[in-house]
């Protein structure tokens, strides 16, 4: 079974670096995203008024799987990556940019989430009412309330940044690993 896919049985529910292989990500990421897609469906077609837990919670928690692969992959891209790992970022930030925007872009959804923004804010806690502001402004800042025009022209935005992320990042690590400093002896005296 894919490690990436089962909740880990180690001590404090770490994940298992050594158990990962580069063939694990993709399908870990898909299966991710899928699964989000499913709890989100839920979300949007729950007939209950939106209130915090079956909107925000839910949404909260409705991308866990596609998390944890994500945040895997994403750490051992930028601490000990490989030619064929940096490659593989080519296919996974397109696949993440254009899930992102289906999700902050979904007008159904951000009815839901502001409706609970303008009825619920005021009767929160201060932790429920920072999920939900940052919930809220997440999905402003990332294009929620433009017009359908405007929602395109980000979406072809962020298709084009999530090809040249991965570049821009592999070429400073690139850079980075091809640096060397030469010491003399003479530089170490002291």
């Amino acid at each position: 079974m894919n490690p990436l896919l089962k909740e880990s049985d180690h001590r404090f529910k770490t994940i298992n670096f050594n158990e990962i292989k580069l063939e694990h990500f993709m399908p870990a990421i898909k299966e991710g995203i899928q699964i989000a897609k499913s709890n989100i469906n839920d979300i949007k077609s729950n007939s209950n008024s939106p209130d915090f837990n079956n909107t925000i919670v839910a949404l909260e928690t409705s991308e866990e799987t596609l998390s944890r692969a994500v945040t895997v992959y994403f750490h051992l891209f930028g601490s000990e990556s490989t030619p064929e790992f940096q490659a593989l970022a080519n296919e996974i930030s397109p696949i993440l940019a254009s899930f992102s925007n289906d999700i902050n872009l979904d007008q159904e959804l951000f009815k839901k989430v502001e409706y609970v923004y303008e009825n619920e804010r005021d009767s929160l806690n201060h932790e429920d009412k920072r999920l939900l502001d940052v919930t809220y402004k997440s999905f402003v800042r990332n294009g929620a309330k433009l017009n359908n025009e405007s929602k395109a022209e980000l979406r072809k935005v962020d298709e084009e940044l999530s090809v040249l992320s991965p570049k821009f990042s592999n070429n400073t690590l690139g850079a980075t690993n091809d640096y060397e400093l030469w010491l003399s002896k003479d530089d170490l005296g002291g």
